[in-house]
């Protein structure tokens, strides 16, 4: 009999939890919430005199332990005290909720103060820093407000023609509400990036247009064996650092990509006979460290310190310019290939033999920002402003090492003096070399 009691009144509860739970959800929550509203002191002193009344009621109603209403009461009587280990486990999750917040808003509040501190040392150095460059070269600091500027109001014009195309495209039929959203929720550019997608054996499988990568006539089938110092040993598989070519770099020209492949078409201009600094002299010029004994170079009469500073008389409009005007030769398979070089300051012309061949091609190359839009007017416009952010970091990078040899000189002795004073020499020469570079069209 005990068991069948115990049986019904299992299943009566049973019943009215699953019920709420599927149809009475908010009034449950509800209950909840009132339920934590009130202190577990509150549902003590309930629980109390709930049992106190139950007492009283059963021994007026004259009933026995054995009677059913007995067993109903028992388990009712379990209710507020259940009440009240729930309202007490609330509290104490609430203390520690609240201490933990209390922590967090002091964590946040340091960082917050630590980064503002930083974020301020950073503008208050970079005034000093500049204020220091132009009382040392004030070209230098000319030139790169004068170039930041021109950015600025090319960009402008970039966002105006964007606007113009999206509606040009819609006229005449060239674009649906998907690619219409898309341009309109983009920027000005695809992003910073080489523009090469490549399939799980390294093989290139796209090229973007207007990317570094079309530009240096790299084709799809062509398979990179190299980025960086890392080489592709392992046979269908491909680089781990893959994502440097694929990616979008989260800031333009910031950095140099050295990588190689082995092209397709099995040919390409084979070395010279030299290797070459980048980013001497010139942003786009190169120095020449060494020539290979009985090389072509060597024949041709290139010496080592040797300043390139164009080929076949195309003077190097951004970091890549070089890199282009060499693969434009591998394009085109020329015989012979003009250097036009500066050896102690004298302008020269030095005419190299080309030899094509099987082998790889290597590059050394920076990331670009890559035309949205497969406009030639609207690439220009990009190629434009890539060339000018290039000279912009450079001349930022000759800002901050003529700052910087400065400090030295300030605190070791009078005579770092004097490179200062060459270096300060050679960024104003720099700036009256490429001032016509700054105003590009």
């Amino acid at each position: 009999m005990e068991i069948l009691k115990n049986i019904f009144f299992f299943t009566l509860f049973s019943s009215l939890a699953v019920y709420l739970i599927s149809n009475e959800f908010e009034r449950m929550l509800a209950s909840y919430y009132f339920i934590v509203s009130l202190s577990p002191l509150a549902w003590f002193i309930i629980s109390v005199i709930f049992f106190i009344a139950v007492t009283y009621l059963a021994q007026l109603l004259e009933l026995n332990e054995d009677h059913m209403l007995m067993d109903f009461f028992g388990y009712l009587i379990w209710a507020p005290i259940i009440f009240c280990a729930i309202s007490f486990m609330q509290d104490f999750d609430e203390e520690i909720k609240v201490e933990n917040s209390n922590q967090l808003t002091a964590w946040h509040a340091d960082a917050a103060n630590f980064l503002q501190t930083q974020e301020q040392k950073k503008i208050d150095f970079e005034r000093k820093q500049t204020e220091r460059v132009t009382q040392l070269a004030p070209a230098l600091t000319d030139a790169i407000s004068e170039i930041e500027q021109n950015i600025k109001e090319d960009e402008l014009r970039l966002f105006a023609l964007k606007d113009v195309l999206i509606d040009y495209f819609n006229e005449v039929g060239q674009s649906d509400a998907a690619l219409n959203r898309q341009y309109k929720s983009a920027g000005i550019y695809w992003g910073a990036r080489i523009g090469i997608t490549l399939d799980d054996k390294c093989v290139v499988t796209q090229v973007s247009a207007g990317s570094v990568a079309e530009r240096l006539h790299i084709e799809p089938g062509d398979k990179v064996v190299r980025i960086g110092e890392s080489e592709n040993y392992v046979s269908n598989s491909c680089l781990s650092n893959r994502s440097m070519l694929e990616g979008v770099w989260p800031e333009s020209f910031c950095c140099k990509i050295g990588f190689g492949i082995k092209p397709v078409k099995r040919i390409t201009k084979l070395p010279y006979g030299f290797t070459w600094q980048d980013d001497v002299d010139i942003y786009g010029a190169r120095t020449i460290l060494s020539v290979t004994a009985r090389s072509e170079a060597e024949k041709a009469g290139l010496k080592a310190g040797d300043i390139v500073v164009g080929v076949d008389g195309r003077e190097p409009q951004t970091n890549n310019s070089i890199e282009y005007y060499l693969a434009d030769l591998y394009q085109s398979e020329k015989p012979k290939t003009v250097f036009n070089i500066l050896r102690n300051g004298k302008a020269i012309d030095i005419t190299l033999s080309n030899r094509y061949g099987e082998g790889e091609r290597n590059f050394w190359v920076s990331v670009e920002n890559q035309s949205y839009f497969k406009d030639k007017d609207y690439a220009k416009l990009v190629n434009s402003i890539n060339a000018k952010y290039s000279l912009l970091n450079f001349y930022k990078g000759k800002a901050n090492n003529l700052y910087w040899e400065d400090k030295r000189a300030q605190l070791t002795s009078n005579n770092n003096q004097e490179d200062l004073s060459i270096m300060i020499q050679e960024a104003e020469k720099m700036v009256e070399r490429n001032r016509d570079l700054i105003t590009i069209n």
